[in-house]
Parts: structure tokens; sequence; C-alpha cells
């Protein structure tokens, strides 16, 4: 029976009303496609450190044996860190209740302090020796992008020089909670807390729970406090912070393993067979003649016998018909056989593509571009070139800043002490003590690598547009390059003293000219 309207036409089933039964889909346990996906709420802590020693070994493993994830991270430390990283001194004399001119003279002296602490080529400033300061950072900072974390110790080494401060450099593995403690409300992964939850001591392996015969050693720990009584840090260890009531780091290419793990997988299988087919570049199929049953006969011994015949024949036809030219072979097969080269299909059409969301995946990650973690720049113009710099310098510069500010300014800060301390720096009278204005004398940012260029000649440009229509400062262009502004001009007044010596005039912004003869003024634009 079907129901019908008053005019005749057939009625309409209502609608099925959709049957949820949470307010939001993601949380809905019902539905087929979040019906298997139980997670539970859970503190950052408990979520970092039972998996942080299998998360970090794996993605370590990664690093030594996957070329690309090294490749980012290292592209990541280059630009990031670089070669140059250095401090650019710019304490706050306003808050100092100095004068402009102090700030700048007491500014350029602690960079020479600074500069000499870690310039000098006996490398004191590194407790182990070994590395310059830029290396030093850039191998923090390789641990924070692999680890999650960087974590050194200040020492004060008496070895000769004008300052003793040191850094050393220390595993984050070797933080850990004294004889194997589980957490504790105050104690978690090594770091000590205040009921704040604050750091406030560090408990350190005296070696590496893997390290070859220290065993003995790396049960053993020594406490060491994050600060001295009156401030000065004493361990460093810097991560980003997502969550409050977090203590350990986490690695930005966390969310790949898995991912990582299968593209490997699916990438040596392709490779694996691809080389199994090339071992086999062809092969011989022989057809059976129709002597061969006269050859056989029935399945006794002389059918045997004949079978070995025809066997020997063939091998003596090969070894008798071996003909070259001019040392080149050229082969006669012997009657019905054929030569067969077997098709093959690997590495399969897709594993470029499938790669590339692999690799896509990790530039994300790193805050670094695809087409520098692939190397491949075909599919680029310069719109496009541009845009994806231009992002990945923002995200550079914010996680410098970050850096800089919670890895290298408490060692800054710790060789400004020692050097006022020692009277390599000196404070003018009535102003305040270094710890009273502290946050005022160690204000400071850092430079590293500058900006990458598309077309320098454009960029160069729109940056001398923005300084001239107050949109930007001569400092801010030069530091967006890595280089500090008042060096550069250093640079131009040596370059016009030298000019001027040698009787050259800057006629035009690509060559020089030397003066007219009889003109004895001789100016140096």
């Amino acid at each position: 029976m079907t129901l019908v309207n008053l005019d005749g036409t057939p009625m309409r089933a209502a609608p099925k009303a959709e049957t949820r039964t949470t307010s939001y889909v993601g949380a809905d346990w019902a539905r087929a496609e979040t019906r298997g996906w139980n997670v539970r709420l859970t503190s950052p802590d408990r979520e970092i450190l039972p998996e942080r020693a299998d998360l970090v070994a794996r993605q370590r493993d990664l690093a030594r044996n996957d070329a690309f994830v090294r490749g980012a991270i290292q592209t990541s430390v280059d630009r990031t860190i670089g070669a140059t990283w250095s401090v650019q001194s710019m304490p706050d004399y306003r808050a100092l209740g100095l004068s402009p001119d102090w700030g700048y003279e007491f500014g350029r002296a602690a960079e020479r302090v600074f500069r000499n602490w870690h310039g000098d080529p006996r490398k004191f400033h590194d407790a182990a020796e070994h590395q310059t300061w830029p290396e030093m950072c850039g191998m923090a900072w390789s641990g924070i992008m692999l680890d999650g974390e960087a974590v050194a110790v200040l020492r004060s080494l008496d070895r000769g020089a004008p300052l003793t401060t040191a850094v050393q450099m220390v595993d984050p593995d070797r933080l850990g909670n004294p004889d194997g403690r589980p957490d504790e409300d105050l104690l978690r992964g090594g770091v000590s807390l205040n009921d704040a939850g604050a750091a406030i001591g560090y408990h350190f392996r005296d070696a590496h729970p893997g390290d070859i015969g220290a065993s003995w050693r790396s049960v053993n720990y020594t406490y060491i406090p994050r600060r001295t009584n009156w401030g000065r840090a004493m361990v460093v260890h810097w991560f980003r912070k997502l969550r409050p009531d977090q203590h350990r780091g986490v690695s930005p290419i966390s969310a790949l393993v898995e991912l990582a793990a299968m593209t490997g997988k699916y990438k040596r299988s392709e490779v694996q067979s691809a080389v199994l087919s090339a071992s086999l570049p062809f092969f011989l199929r022989g057809a059976m003649p129709d002597q061969l049953g006269e050859l056989f006969g029935d399945a006794s011994d002389e059918g045997i016998g004949g079978f070995g015949k025809l066997l020997d024949t063939r091998g003596e036809f090969y070894r008798d018909h071996e003909i070259s030219v001019d040392g080149a072979s050229i082969p006669r097969l012997f009657s019905g056989d054929e030569v067969v080269v077997p098709e093959t299909t690997r590495p399969h059409a897709g594993l470029w593509s499938f790669y590339q969301v692999f690799l896509r995946h990790l530039a994300i990650a790193t805050g670094g571009t695809y087409e520098q973690i692939s190397r491949d720049w075909s599919q680029v113009n310069y719109s496009s070139a541009r845009a994806a710099l231009n992002e990945a310098f923002l995200y550079i510069q914010n996680r410098r800043a970050e850096f800089g500010a919670g890895f290298c300014r408490p060692i800054y800060a710790a060789v400004l002490e020692e050097a006022i301390d020692t009277g390599l720096l000196r404070l003018p009278p009535g102003a305040p003590d270094f710890w009273d204005g502290f946050a005022a004398y160690t204000r400071c940012y850092w430079l590293g690598p500058g900006r990458l260029s598309v077309d320098e000649t454009k960029e160069a440009d729109a940056s001398g547009k923005k300084v001239e229509q107050f949109l930007s400062s001569p400092q801010d262009e030069a530091a967006a390059m890595g280089r500090d502004f008042e060096e550069i001009l250093d640079d131009h007044a040596r370059a016009a003293r030298m000019m001027q010596e040698r009787g050259l005039t800057r006629v035009s912004t690509t060559g020089y000219a030397a003066p007219q003869p009889g003109n004895a003024a001789v100016s140096a634009a």
C-alpha cells in the first residue's frame, strides 16, 4: 500500500534523524572511523618519560641510516646556527639609568670579551677542548632536532686563559633518576623540582649507560644544582616546552618515526627487487628438437645415455663455436635455443611519488622546504621559491630566538659575570650591580646565517626601499643577512681609507677610477 497526499501524489518518507552519541564527531565511539581509536588523557611527563629511550633510539637510527633524515637535520643546523653563530650585545641602558653612548660602548666591549673567550684556538671554552663555539651550538641544536633537548654543564677550569668558564656538553641519556628509581612528584626523568614545578637540580650518570667498559660508572650519579646560590647557571637544559608540567624534550621528528620506517622498507624492497632483476640479464631457453624422442627411446639406460649424449653435444657446440672479432664475442646458438630477456617493472614508477610524501612530511617537521630536503628544484619558479624560503626563514628566526635565549644566553651571562669580576669589563660608577641589573646587562641577540636569496637584485632593491620608507632599519636588514651592521660600516670605512691611500675614487657601484692629473683632492664615497 502506498500513502498519497490529498492531490494523489505519493507521500515522501520523513528524513531519518542522524544517530550521534556525542556532541563532537571526533569523540564518538560508535562511528566506524573512530571506533578503534583508543587514547586517554595523560600528563606530558607520562607521555614522554616511559617511552623516551625507545623513541630516541629509533630516531637516532633513522639519522644514521636514512640519508634524507640525516640531511634534513644537518640542513636545519646549517640554516639555524651555521659557522658564524655570534652574539650581538644590546644592553638595556634605559633600564640601567645609563646613557646610550655607554650602552653602545659596553655592548661592543662585551662582544669582544665573549669573542675572545670562544675564539681562543686552544678551545678552552670547551671543557673537552675540541669544538668551536658555533660547533658546540650546532651540536646542541642537532640534539634538539634529534633528541628533543640539549644539556650542558658550566664548569670553572683554570688552564691559563683569562677566563676559566668552560662548557661541558652532556648527552641527555645521562640524565636520569638515581638508582633507577621511578618518577616521583618532585623527581622527573632525572630533574629535581620544587613545589612550583621549576627545575632546581639534575642527576647525571657518571658515564653513558651504553658506554664501553663504563657499566660501573653508569650506575653512579652526581647531583648538580641548576644555579649557584647567587644565580649563576651551573646546568643549562633547554627544550621546547609544548605543555605545562613538561620536564623533558621531544624531537620534532617523533611523529615521523612510523612513516619513515614504512618508507624505508618500501624503498629497500624496491631496490632489492631491481638489483635482483639486474643480476639476471637474460637466460637461454632450449626447444626440444624432433630427434629428441629417437635419442631418448624408452625409459632405459640407453635412453638416459641418449639424453646425456644430447647434453654433451650441446656443450661441445658452445665450446667449439666461440667466435670473436677484435675481441668482441659473436654469439651463436645451438639449434632450438633462444635468448630470453626477463621483463621487470622494478623499481615501481610510484616509488618516487610515495617518497615525496615522506619528504614533504619531513620538511614540515624540521621547518625546511621540500626543495631543501630533497634537493629537487625542478618544479620551482621565482614566486614559489621565495614564498617557501620566506616561510622557512620565519621558522628559523623563531627557533633561533628560542634557542639563543634558552641555551646560549645563560652561557653568555656566565662569561660576562666572570669578566666583570676579573676586571675585563668595568661598570661605570653608580651603575647597578651585575645581578641587580642582570636582565639589562645580558640583553642580546644571536646572529646566524642570513636569509637565502632567489633574486639578489630584486631583494636588495626591496631591502633598500624598506629602509628609505622607514619600514625597516639598516640594522634589521643587516641582521636578516646574518651580518652585524657596525661591522659592515667598519668595512666600508676601511675600504674608503685604502682607496684614498691608493689615489682611487669610487665612480659607480661597479668600478673605481684613478684621479685626473693635476687634481690633488681625492674623495672616497
